[in-house]
């Protein structure tokens, strides 16, 4: 993944709950989930699943469906990107993706579905 870095993925968990969801995970890519403590400010607890080149696309890659919901840096949208679309990281770039946008896409039987990039909610 050349020209482009990912430092983290935030992912909500599962219906099984946090640990569960990231004890999955970490098995799919080979990781240990290292417990990453809470987040006084927002009360959110975190699980760290270290994640460096190939590891971030073999995580998107094995998302299996249904309702996820991803607060994520741009790089890590565009990675998505290049999964749904069969797309190289040099051709992900020429997306822009605004800060507190909102990217959809599907995850289908056979494949993904991009329903809409870098959506702007935030009011004129």
């Amino acid at each position: 993944m050349s020209g482009m870095r990912v430092d983290h993925v935030s992912y909500a968990a599962e219906h099984d709950g946090l640990q569960a969801t990231a004890d999955r995970l970490a098995k799919l890519i080979g990781v240990d989930a290292v417990d990453g403590g809470v987040h006084p400010r927002f009360g959110t607890r975190n699980v760290v699943l270290p994640l460096a080149h190939e590891r971030t696309m073999a995580t998107l890659a094995a998302y299996r469906g249904g309702k996820a919901t991803l607060v994520v840096h741009s790089g890590t949208i565009r990675a998505a990107l290049c999964i749904a679309l069969d797309i190289t990281p040099s051709a992900a770039l020429r997306f822009v993706i605004d800060p507190l946008s909102i990217t959809c896409i599907d995850r289908l039987k056979n494949g993904w579905r991009v329903v809409s990039v870098n959506q702007n909610v935030a009011p004129s």
